[in-house]
């Protein structure tokens, strides 16, 4: 080494980059939502919401096969907001308490998955006199 020690510095930039390794997450562990009999078909009864925390991500929502070939209800893909397909009537109804399964899937990966329940009860109202 000599003398005067010979140094040099130099200035880089690094950018660190998110890769998509996450899976989208549910908020809730499970969701309760009521609707009240008559409401009419494509009555909005509430949403699920999951999020993906890797950056620039979105999440796009479906219901499990099942619940898709029954046709009583449907999920937004966009918004994950559930609503109905069909008037319920709480009296001629055979089943007054549905449970749904919905997917959270990232929309670069669709194999990147999230699934939650969605308990929705049908309420009674006094319209029968």
């Amino acid at each position: 080494m000599g003398s005067p020690a010979k140094m040099e510095y130099k200035q880089f930039e690094i950018t660190i980059i998110d890769i998509d390794d996450n899976n989208p997450r549910f908020l809730e562990t499970s969701y309760t939502f009521k609707v009240i009999e008559g409401q009419g078909v494509g009555y909005p009864i509430g949403a699920v919401e999951a999020v993906d925390p890797d950056e620039g991500s979105c999440v796009t929502y479906s219901a499990s096969e099942k619940d898709i070939m029954e046709a009583i209800f449907k999920v937004d893909p966009n918004t994950g907001m559930i609503s109905t397909l069909k008037d319920f009537d709480f009296e001629t109804e055979q089943q007054k308490e549905f449970y749904l399964e919905i997917y959270a899937a990232a929309c670069d990966k669709p194999s990147k998955l999230d699934l939650v329940r969605a308990n929705i009860q049908i309420i009674d109202i006094n319209d029968n006199r």
